[in-house]
C-alpha cells in the first residue's frame, strides 16, 4: 500500500508507462487481440476466402455490362461484409445497353466494382480484406483500384487464379502490374486460390 495521494499526477512514475512517447504503444497489445490471421488456421481461412470469392462472383452477374461482371466484396476482420460493388454506370446515369456497347463511352462512364465497394464501405473499410471476382491477374485490381484500396486502408486483396483468354490478359497487363507494385510497395497482402469448376 502506498500513502501517496492517486490524484497527485507524480504518483505515476516513468517505470509505470514508460517514456513519455511510447507509453500508449506499449500498452495497446494487451488491449486488442490479434487480428484473425494470426489465430486462424491456413486451410479455415482459405474456405472462408472462397465464400466471400463466390459472393463476389454472385454480385458481379448485377453488372449490366454484357462483356465484362466483376463483383467485389469488403470484409473486416471479424468476417462482417462492409462493403459491395458490381461494375457500372454512377447512380442516377442511365445505363442504357448502347452506352455499354460502345467501349469508349462504357470505359468513360463504368465505375469499377472494387471503387464501388470501397465507397460503399467508407471508413469500415480501413484494415479489411477485398475479395475480387473474375481475377483478370494478381492482384486482381487496376491501377486506379489499386491506389483506392491502399487510399481505403484495405490490408489484404484476394482472387482466384487469373483464367482469362491471352487478349484480355494482354490489355490488362500494364495495368496489373502497375497495381502490383503499388500494392507491394505500400504492405498489401496479395491471396490467390485455384478456381473450381
Amino acid at each position: 500500500m502506498t500513502d501517496k495521494d492517486p490524484f497527485d499526477f507524480d504518483f505515476f512514475s516513468e517505470r509505470d508507462f514508460g517514456d513519455e512517447n511510447d507509453h500508449l504503444s506499449a500498452s495497446l497489445p494487451s488491449l486488442f487481440p490479434p487480428f484473425p490471421s494470426a489465430w486462424i488456421a491456413p486451410q479455415q481461412d482459405e474456405k472462408w476466402d472462397r465464400r466471400f470469392l463466390e459472393l463476389a462472383r454472385h454480385i458481379s452477374s448485377w453488372s449490366k455490362d454484357p462483356s465484362t461482371k466483376v463483383g467485389a466484396v469488403i470484409v473486416d476482420i471479424d468476417r462482417i461484409v462492409v462493403g459491395m460493388g458490381y461494375n457500372g454506370f454512377p447512380r442516377g446515369v442511365r445505363d442504357d445497353p448502347d452506352r455499354y456497347n460502345d467501349r469508349e463511352t462504357k470505359y468513360s462512364l463504368v465505375v469499377h466494382a472494387e471503387l464501388n465497394a470501397v465507397l460503399a464501405a467508407g471508413i469500415q473499410a480501413r484494415g479489411s480484406t477485398i475479395y475480387v471476382y473474375p481475377s483478370f491477374g494478381i492482384p486482381p485490381l487496376c491501377t486506379n483500384c489499386a491506389k483506392a484500396v491502399i487510399q481505403a486502408g484495405i490490408t489484404r486483396v484476394v482472387g482466384y487464379e487469373p483464367a482469362v483468354n491471352s487478349a484480355v490478359a494482354e490489355r490488362w497487363r500494364s495495368e496489373i502490374e502497375t497495381a502490383r507494385l503499388m500494392c507491394d510497395e505500400a504492405g498489401l497482402r496479395m491471396t490467390s486460390h485455384a478456381e473450381f469448376a
